[in-house]
């Protein structure tokens, strides 16, 4: 127990350098390299670990760290001994969930021990693997609000609007949050740290579109086996019903990409969801980019994205900043994902208040009146 609490401090470190090479982190916690000729504790911890991850370990650069033994020894014993640690963490779960929640991470332990498959650990207990998670689009200035604040953290109801966005995923059963913060990313992060949900943060800088923001995730959703849904930290209409809708849809059909759309009265300056004769979903057209027919369509796009995470990271490999704006769409996911032979399909599951937009003052006043008239405040 003393072992497993001295190391805590550690780890948590280790968990939270976003982008490092394994090999890289784990130097950082095993404190030294294994080399022939180390002492007989460290051989013998050699033999336990798998002979492809003794090599890596092997070809890193010798680094001293405070502890170093004790780290090596922990994470052989964790290897060998999984059920047994799991039984510590009954004793301290919170602290024990950030420890396996990196371990699972970077040494990818799902794929080598059975036992990891079955759970992802979080602040409140095991969350099993297959469960969705949520990637939250929270990098912009908001240039427009006339704030100092990023624009996630400009109040409505007196309540900064991404905590709204964050209720309706937990309201949903989404307890995995990946919070993209870019613009002020240390006071998202300060103003999210006391919620209890699972939540990480990957930074984008600079900004280059929502399809680059998704892409700084890559590494974080190696190991998530669920559904993988994108919304915007900007949207604090967004109902955990709608969620919850999509989600059973999603689990109906099974496609590689579902977008929960909706049907709106004025659809001017939002991009139209164009379906073939069976009303089978085809593509997303911009406003600027419509025919007279297409404009005629009421159902629109409200970028909020339920991918299958393995189709979505090989999707992101194929993003291209070949645009006016030279970023990264993730609107094109859905075209490269059709031409690919996977399924994409759109569900009108979202309601009117979620159309609702926040990019000016005026907009932030009108969804603050239009939340208040619906009992949030």
């Amino acid at each position: 127990q003393i072992l497993f609490c001295d190391v805590l401090t550690d780890f948590e470190w280790a968990s939270r350098q976003p982008g490092k090479p394994v090999a890289q982190s784990v130097a950082h916690i095993s404190g030294e390299r294994l080399q022939n000729g180390d002492e007989d504790a460290d051989r013998g911890i050699d033999n336990k670990i798998d002979p492809q991850r003794r090599e890596t370990l092997r070809a890193l650069p010798k680094v001293r760290y405070r502890h170093s033994r004790r780290h090596l020894c922990f994470l052989a014993f964790v290897c060998v001994s999984p059920v047994i640690v799991v039984n510590l963490a009954f004793r301290n779960p919170d602290e024990f969930a950030r420890l396996v929640r990196f371990a699972v991470r970077v040494h990818d332990w799902r794929c080598t021990t059975p036992f990891w498959s079955l759970f992802f650990c979080s602040r409140g207990g095991f969350v099993e693997m297959n469960e969705p998670c949520a990637v939250i689009l929270a990098a912009g200035k908001g240039t427009r609000m006339k704030s100092d604040l990023p624009k996630v953290l400009c109040p409505v109801v007196g309540r900064p609007m991404i905590h709204f966005v964050l209720d309706a995923l937990e309201k949903a059963g989404i307890r995995r949050h990946i919070v993209v913060v870019g613009h002020e990313a240390e006071m998202v992060e300060a103003e999210l740290k006391s919620r209890q949900a699972d939540t990480q943060f990957v930074l984008q800088s600079p900004q280059l579109g929502t399809g680059h923001a998704v892409q700084m995730c890559r590494d974080v959703l190696a190991e998530q086996q669920g559904p993988t849904i994108v919304v915007a930290g900007d949207s604090p209409l967004i109902q955990a019903s709608s969620l919850q809708d999509l989600l059973q849809h999603f689990e109906q059909t099974q496609p590689a990409l579902l977008l929960g759309t909706l049907e709106k009265d004025d659809p001017t300056g939002l991009g139209r969801i164009v379906r073939d004769q069976e009303g089978e979903f085809t593509g997303i057209v911009e406003h600027k980019d419509a025919t007279a027919e297409q404009l005629a369509i009421r159902e629109v796009n409200m970028s909020t994205y339920l991918f299958q995470t393995q189709d979505l990271l090989q999707v992101l490999e194929q993003l291209s900043d070949d645009n006016a704006q030279s970023e990264y769409y993730l609107t094109d996911c859905a075209r490269l994902l059709r031409e690919a032979g996977r399924p994409v399909a759109a569900v009108p599951v979202l309601k009117e208040c979620e159309s609702l937009s926040i990019n000016n003052v005026d907009e932030l006043q009108q969804v603050d009146e239009q939340m208040r008239a619906m009992g949030y405040a």
